[in-house]
Protein backbone atom coordinates (compact mmCIF):
# COMPACT_ATOMS: atom_id res chain seq x y z
CA UNK A 1 0.00 0.00 0.00
CA UNK A 2 2.81 2.40 0.86
CA UNK A 3 4.60 1.67 -2.42
CA UNK A 4 1.45 2.52 -4.36
CA UNK A 5 1.33 5.87 -2.57
CA UNK A 6 4.86 6.69 -3.69
CA UNK A 7 6.85 5.55 -0.66
CA UNK A 8 10.27 4.42 -1.86
CA UNK A 9 12.13 2.03 0.41
CA UNK A 10 13.82 -1.26 -0.32
CA UNK A 11 12.89 -4.31 1.75
CA UNK A 12 16.29 -4.57 3.44
CA UNK A 13 16.29 -0.92 4.49
CA UNK A 14 12.85 -0.93 6.11
CA UNK A 15 14.07 -2.27 9.52
CA UNK A 16 16.50 0.66 9.68
CA UNK A 17 13.56 3.06 9.64
CA UNK A 18 12.24 1.41 12.79
CA UNK A 19 15.53 2.14 14.56
CA UNK A 20 15.26 5.89 14.08
CA UNK A 21 14.94 7.60 17.51
CA UNK A 22 12.87 10.36 15.90
CA UNK A 23 9.82 8.29 16.90
CA UNK A 24 10.49 9.03 20.59
CA UNK A 25 11.23 12.70 20.10
CA UNK A 26 15.01 12.39 19.74
CA UNK A 27 17.46 13.10 16.91
CA UNK A 28 20.61 11.17 16.00
CA UNK A 29 23.62 13.40 15.38
CA UNK A 30 26.20 11.46 13.28
CA UNK A 31 29.85 11.22 14.30
CA UNK A 32 32.03 14.06 13.03
CA UNK A 33 35.83 14.03 13.09
CA UNK A 34 36.82 13.09 16.67
CA UNK A 35 33.29 13.56 18.08
CA UNK A 36 31.22 10.44 18.62
CA UNK A 37 27.66 10.09 17.40
CA UNK A 38 25.07 11.04 19.97
CA UNK A 39 21.31 11.14 20.43
CA UNK A 40 19.85 14.45 21.61
CA UNK A 41 16.38 15.53 22.60
CA UNK A 42 14.43 17.12 19.73
CA UNK A 43 11.78 19.82 19.90
CA UNK A 44 9.11 17.73 18.13
CA UNK A 45 6.49 15.61 19.89
CA UNK A 46 7.27 11.86 20.15
CA UNK A 47 5.02 9.50 18.22
CA UNK A 48 5.40 6.56 20.63
CA UNK A 49 6.61 6.03 24.20
CA UNK A 50 10.17 4.96 25.05
CA UNK A 51 9.16 1.50 26.29
CA UNK A 52 7.55 0.59 22.97
CA UNK A 53 10.53 1.89 20.99
CA UNK A 54 13.16 -0.01 23.00
CA UNK A 55 11.03 -3.17 22.99
CA UNK A 56 11.07 -3.01 19.18
CA UNK A 57 14.84 -2.48 19.22
CA UNK A 58 15.30 -5.61 21.36
CA UNK A 59 13.23 -7.61 18.87
CA UNK A 60 15.16 -6.24 15.86
CA UNK A 61 18.48 -6.95 17.57
CA UNK A 62 17.46 -10.51 18.43
CA UNK A 63 17.46 -9.95 22.19
CA UNK A 64 13.76 -10.69 22.51
CA UNK A 65 11.90 -13.56 20.90
CA UNK A 66 9.01 -12.47 18.74
CA UNK A 67 6.08 -14.87 18.86
CA UNK A 68 4.23 -15.26 15.60
CA UNK A 69 0.55 -15.99 16.15
CA UNK A 70 -1.44 -18.29 13.93
CA UNK A 71 -4.05 -16.61 11.79
CA UNK A 72 -7.33 -16.63 13.69
CA UNK A 73 -10.69 -16.91 11.97
CA UNK A 74 -13.40 -14.55 13.08
CA UNK A 75 -15.93 -17.38 12.64
CA UNK A 76 -14.14 -19.33 15.41
CA UNK A 77 -13.63 -16.85 18.27
CA UNK A 78 -14.12 -19.62 20.85
CA UNK A 79 -11.55 -22.02 19.41
CA UNK A 80 -9.30 -23.17 22.23
CA UNK A 81 -11.82 -21.83 24.73
CA UNK A 82 -14.43 -24.60 24.66
CA UNK A 83 -13.38 -27.93 26.19
CA UNK A 84 -14.36 -31.46 25.19
CA UNK A 85 -16.89 -32.83 27.71
CA UNK A 86 -15.51 -36.36 27.18
CA UNK A 87 -11.71 -36.09 27.36
CA UNK A 88 -11.15 -32.57 28.72
CA UNK A 89 -8.99 -31.36 25.83
CA UNK A 90 -9.38 -27.93 24.26
CA UNK A 91 -11.56 -27.95 21.18
CA UNK A 92 -10.09 -26.68 17.95
CA UNK A 93 -12.08 -25.41 14.99
CA UNK A 94 -12.11 -25.66 11.23
CA UNK A 95 -14.24 -24.96 8.20
CA UNK A 96 -15.66 -27.09 5.44
CA UNK A 97 -17.36 -26.34 2.13
CA UNK A 98 -20.64 -27.85 1.05
CA UNK A 99 -24.04 -26.96 -0.38
CA UNK A 100 -22.63 -23.81 -1.89
CA UNK A 101 -21.21 -22.33 1.31
CA UNK A 102 -18.61 -22.56 4.05
CA UNK A 103 -19.49 -24.06 7.42
CA UNK A 104 -17.40 -23.92 10.58
CA UNK A 105 -17.28 -26.39 13.44
CA UNK A 106 -15.65 -26.76 16.85
CA UNK A 107 -14.33 -30.27 17.34
CA UNK A 108 -11.99 -32.45 19.42
CA UNK A 109 -8.70 -33.68 17.97
CA UNK A 110 -8.50 -36.85 20.05
CA UNK A 111 -11.22 -38.75 18.19
CA UNK A 112 -14.02 -38.31 20.72
CA UNK A 113 -16.55 -37.43 18.02
CA UNK A 114 -17.17 -34.14 19.83
CA UNK A 115 -18.24 -31.81 17.01
CA UNK A 116 -20.83 -29.02 16.73
CA UNK A 117 -21.70 -26.04 14.55
CA UNK A 118 -19.64 -22.96 15.46
CA UNK A 119 -22.26 -20.40 14.44
CA UNK A 120 -24.90 -21.87 16.75
CA UNK A 121 -22.46 -22.31 19.64
CA UNK A 122 -21.33 -18.70 19.22
CA UNK A 123 -24.96 -17.49 19.35
CA UNK A 124 -25.70 -19.47 22.50
CA UNK A 125 -22.54 -18.26 24.19
CA UNK A 126 -23.20 -14.59 23.36
CA UNK A 127 -26.76 -14.95 24.64
CA UNK A 128 -25.35 -16.11 27.98
CA UNK A 129 -22.82 -13.27 27.97
CA UNK A 130 -25.73 -10.85 27.70
CA UNK A 131 -26.88 -12.08 31.12
CA UNK A 132 -23.57 -11.01 32.69
CA UNK A 133 -24.62 -7.53 33.72
CA UNK A 134 -23.10 -5.92 36.77
CA UNK A 135 -25.34 -4.59 39.49
CA UNK A 136 -25.29 -0.77 39.20
CA UNK A 137 -24.65 -0.23 42.90
CA UNK A 138 -21.83 -2.79 42.95
CA UNK A 139 -20.08 -1.48 39.83
CA UNK A 140 -20.27 2.15 41.00
CA UNK A 141 -18.81 1.15 44.36
CA UNK A 142 -16.10 -0.85 42.55
CA UNK A 143 -15.23 2.22 40.45
CA UNK A 144 -15.03 4.62 43.39
CA UNK A 145 -12.90 2.25 45.50
CA UNK A 146 -10.36 1.66 42.72
CA UNK A 147 -10.23 5.37 41.92
CA UNK A 148 -9.49 6.11 45.56
CA UNK A 149 -6.73 3.48 45.55
CA UNK A 150 -5.31 5.07 42.42
CA UNK A 151 -5.07 8.55 43.96
CA UNK A 152 -3.42 7.16 47.09
CA UNK A 153 -0.95 5.22 44.94
CA UNK A 154 -0.28 8.34 42.86
CA UNK A 155 0.69 10.26 45.99
CA UNK A 156 3.11 7.49 46.92
CA UNK A 157 4.67 7.49 43.45
CA UNK A 158 5.21 11.24 43.44
CA UNK A 159 8.29 10.74 45.65
CA UNK A 160 9.68 8.22 43.12
CA UNK A 161 9.17 10.72 40.30
CA UNK A 162 10.95 13.44 42.29
CA UNK A 163 13.86 11.05 42.97
CA UNK A 164 14.19 10.15 39.28
CA UNK A 165 14.20 13.82 38.26
CA UNK A 166 16.82 14.60 40.92
CA UNK A 167 19.08 11.79 39.66
CA UNK A 168 18.75 13.04 36.07
CA UNK A 169 19.62 16.58 37.18
CA UNK A 170 22.66 15.33 39.16
CA UNK A 171 24.00 13.40 36.17
CA UNK A 172 23.51 16.41 33.90
CA UNK A 173 25.39 18.57 36.39
CA UNK A 174 28.24 16.02 36.47
CA UNK A 175 28.56 16.16 32.69
CA UNK A 176 28.59 19.97 32.83
CA UNK A 177 31.28 19.88 35.52
CA UNK A 178 33.35 17.49 33.41
CA UNK A 179 32.99 19.86 30.47
CA UNK A 180 34.28 22.74 32.62
CA UNK A 181 37.27 20.65 33.72
CA UNK A 182 37.96 19.81 30.08
CA UNK A 183 38.01 23.50 29.16
CA UNK A 184 40.24 24.29 32.15
CA UNK A 185 42.68 21.51 31.31
CA UNK A 186 41.75 19.28 34.24
CA UNK A 187 40.58 16.44 31.95
CA UNK A 188 41.72 15.20 28.59
CA UNK A 189 39.37 14.48 25.69
CA UNK A 190 39.18 10.72 26.28
CA UNK A 191 38.35 11.11 29.98
CA UNK A 192 35.63 13.63 29.20
CA UNK A 193 34.05 11.36 26.55
CA UNK A 194 33.99 8.41 28.96
CA UNK A 195 32.32 10.49 31.68
CA UNK A 196 29.84 11.97 29.22
CA UNK A 197 28.91 8.58 27.77
CA UNK A 198 28.43 7.02 31.21
CA UNK A 199 26.05 9.65 32.56
CA UNK A 200 24.12 10.08 29.33
CA UNK A 201 23.42 6.33 29.30
CA UNK A 202 22.32 6.48 32.94
CA UNK A 203 20.05 9.42 32.17
CA UNK A 204 18.51 7.59 29.21
CA UNK A 205 17.59 4.67 31.51
CA UNK A 206 16.25 7.05 34.18
CA UNK A 207 14.20 8.91 31.58
CA UNK A 208 12.66 5.66 30.34
CA UNK A 209 11.69 4.75 33.90
CA UNK A 210 10.23 8.23 34.42
CA UNK A 211 8.19 7.87 31.24
CA UNK A 212 6.98 4.41 32.28
CA UNK A 213 5.80 5.65 35.68
CA UNK A 214 4.06 8.63 34.11
CA UNK A 215 2.29 6.51 31.50
CA UNK A 216 1.08 3.93 34.02
CA UNK A 217 -0.50 6.70 36.08
CA UNK A 218 -1.93 8.50 33.08
CA UNK A 219 -3.61 5.43 31.63
CA UNK A 220 -4.99 3.95 34.84
CA UNK A 221 -8.21 5.95 34.88
CA UNK A 222 -8.80 5.14 31.21
CA UNK A 223 -8.46 1.43 31.96
CA UNK A 224 -10.74 1.79 34.96
CA UNK A 225 -13.38 3.53 32.86
CA UNK A 226 -13.10 0.82 30.23
CA UNK A 227 -13.33 -1.89 32.87
CA UNK A 228 -16.50 -0.36 34.30
CA UNK A 229 -18.19 -0.10 30.90
CA UNK A 230 -17.15 -3.66 30.05
CA UNK A 231 -18.99 -5.02 33.07
CA UNK A 232 -22.11 -3.13 32.00
CA UNK A 233 -22.27 -4.92 28.66
CA UNK A 234 -19.64 -7.56 27.95
CA UNK A 235 -21.72 -9.04 25.12
CA UNK A 236 -21.66 -5.72 23.25
CA UNK A 237 -17.88 -5.46 23.50
CA UNK A 238 -17.47 -9.08 22.47
CA UNK A 239 -19.61 -8.77 19.34
CA UNK A 240 -18.46 -5.31 18.22
CA UNK A 241 -14.72 -5.93 18.23
CA UNK A 242 -13.31 -7.51 15.06
CA UNK A 243 -10.18 -8.81 16.79
CA UNK A 244 -10.34 -12.48 17.77
CA UNK A 245 -7.35 -12.03 20.09
CA UNK A 246 -9.16 -9.23 21.97
CA UNK A 247 -12.24 -11.42 22.31
CA UNK A 248 -10.15 -14.21 23.79
CA UNK A 249 -8.47 -11.81 26.20
CA UNK A 250 -11.90 -10.70 27.42
CA UNK A 251 -12.95 -14.31 27.90
CA UNK A 252 -9.68 -15.22 29.62
CA UNK A 253 -10.30 -12.45 32.16
CA UNK A 254 -13.83 -13.63 32.95
CA UNK A 255 -13.57 -17.44 32.81
CA UNK A 256 -10.84 -19.15 34.87
CA UNK A 257 -12.39 -22.62 34.35
CA UNK A 258 -13.13 -24.62 31.18
CA UNK A 259 -16.42 -23.95 29.41
CA UNK A 260 -18.48 -26.90 28.13
CA UNK A 261 -21.03 -26.68 25.31
CA UNK A 262 -23.73 -29.33 25.32
CA UNK A 263 -27.38 -29.54 24.20
CA UNK A 264 -27.30 -25.93 23.00
CA UNK A 265 -26.26 -24.62 26.41
CA UNK A 266 -22.98 -23.68 28.06
CA UNK A 267 -21.71 -24.29 31.56
CA UNK A 268 -18.58 -23.79 33.66
CA UNK A 269 -17.70 -24.37 37.29
CA UNK A 270 -17.51 -20.69 38.21
CA UNK A 271 -16.45 -17.28 36.97
CA UNK A 272 -13.58 -15.17 38.29
CA UNK A 273 -14.28 -13.79 41.81
CA UNK A 274 -14.71 -10.21 40.59
CA UNK A 275 -17.38 -11.23 38.08
CA UNK A 276 -19.12 -13.40 40.68
CA UNK A 277 -19.30 -10.38 42.99
CA UNK A 278 -20.36 -7.73 40.47
CA UNK A 279 -22.70 -9.93 38.41
CA UNK A 280 -24.90 -11.83 40.90
CA UNK A 281 -27.19 -13.10 38.11
CA UNK A 282 -25.08 -14.88 35.54
CA UNK A 283 -27.29 -17.55 34.00
CA UNK A 284 -25.70 -20.79 32.82
CA UNK A 285 -22.28 -19.59 33.92
CA UNK A 286 -23.24 -20.02 37.57
CA UNK A 287 -21.96 -23.59 37.58
CA UNK A 288 -22.32 -27.10 36.24
CA UNK A 289 -26.08 -27.61 35.98
CA UNK A 290 -26.07 -30.85 34.01
CA UNK A 291 -25.04 -33.42 36.58
CA UNK A 292 -22.07 -33.82 38.90
CA UNK A 293 -18.85 -31.91 38.32
CA UNK A 294 -16.14 -33.77 36.44
CA UNK A 295 -12.37 -33.39 36.60
CA UNK A 296 -12.66 -31.18 33.55
CA UNK A 297 -14.60 -28.53 35.45
CA UNK A 298 -12.30 -28.66 38.46
CA UNK A 299 -9.11 -27.66 36.70
CA UNK A 300 -8.58 -23.90 36.45
CA UNK A 301 -7.05 -22.58 33.25
CA UNK A 302 -4.66 -19.70 32.91
CA UNK A 303 -5.86 -16.40 31.56
CA UNK A 304 -3.88 -14.90 28.66
CA UNK A 305 -1.28 -12.23 29.23
CA UNK A 306 -2.60 -8.67 29.85
CA UNK A 307 -2.79 -6.26 26.98
CA UNK A 308 -6.40 -5.48 26.45
CA UNK A 309 -6.42 -1.92 25.24
CA UNK A 310 -8.99 0.54 26.57
CA UNK A 311 -9.56 1.77 23.03
CA UNK A 312 -11.28 -1.46 21.97
CA UNK A 313 -14.60 -0.58 20.29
Amino acid sequence: KLLKKGFKCCKNNFPNLLKNPVYIGKILIPALKDEEAQVVQGIHQPLIDDDTFYTVQNILNGRKKFIYLDKQREQLPLRGFFYCKKCGRKLTGSGSHGNGGAYFYYHCTKGCNERFRADRANEVFIAELAKLRADDTAINFHYEVLKDVFYKRQKGQSSSIVKLKEDIAKNTARVNSAQTLLLDGGLDQLEYKAIKKRYEEENAALQRELTRVGLSDGYFLRYLEYDTNLFKGIDRYFTKTNSVSVKQKILGSFFPYPVIYENESVRTKSLCPTVETLCPKHGAFSGNKNGPETDICLKPIYAPQPGLEPGTP
